[in-house]
């Protein structure tokens, strides 16, 4: 295929495909500006085909990590509740065609750090609390939170899950 820009308003700092390929999640903020590039970033739902905007996530804090689920039906994210929020920590989910947005783990004592789709009912996260980062999983639908690594044993980066989702590997 040639190569073609496609017409979205804003300054473009990070996308990811879905994984039919059909829509690329892309993070635009207003201006190239380094304000705007942290405080006012929202990901828009992106059709590859026209290249047009199809949704913005409802979003107004800092963004962070994003992911597809397997079946492109939902998209994970790391971000700050609301533009106060010091930094992106909070996972959310949004669905295909949604405008909005979920908080997965609202009372979280701490910061998620990294996640990654372990199928597509099941995200799987790094957690701060302090010092200690907790591994553990949480269905889409908010329930079924399970710890697979507790805070208070050990600190862990760089969460990347085998094609099956049933291992992991940190630093």
């Amino acid at each position: 295929n040639k190569p073609r820009m496609l017409p979205l308003t804003g300054s473009a700092s990070s996308l990811e495909w879905s994984p039919d390929g059909k829509h690329l999640a892309v993070a635009l903020a207003p201006t190239p500006l380094v304000d705007d590039g942290y405080m006012m970033r929202r990901i828009h739902i992106v059709d590859v085909q026209s290249g047009q905007s199809l949704i913005q996530l409802d979003t107004q804090g800092k963004l962070g990590q994003l992911a597809w689920s397997p079946n492109g039906q939902h998209l994970a994210l790391i971000a700050g509740v609301d533009q106060h929020d010091p930094r992106e920590g909070h996972l959310m989910l949004a669905s295909l065609g949604n405008a909005q947005v979920k908080d997965l783990l609202p009372a979280f004592p701490g910061h998620i750090w990294s996640m990654a789709w372990q199928d597509d009912d099941t995200i799987m996260y790094l957690g701060y609390q302090g010092v200690w980062t907790s591994f553990a999983k949480i269905n889409t639908d908010g329930q079924g939170k399970r710890s697979i690594i507790p805070p208070g044993t050990h600190t862990l980066y760089g969460l990347s899950l085998s094609h099956d989702g049933f291992s992991g590997a940190f630093l």
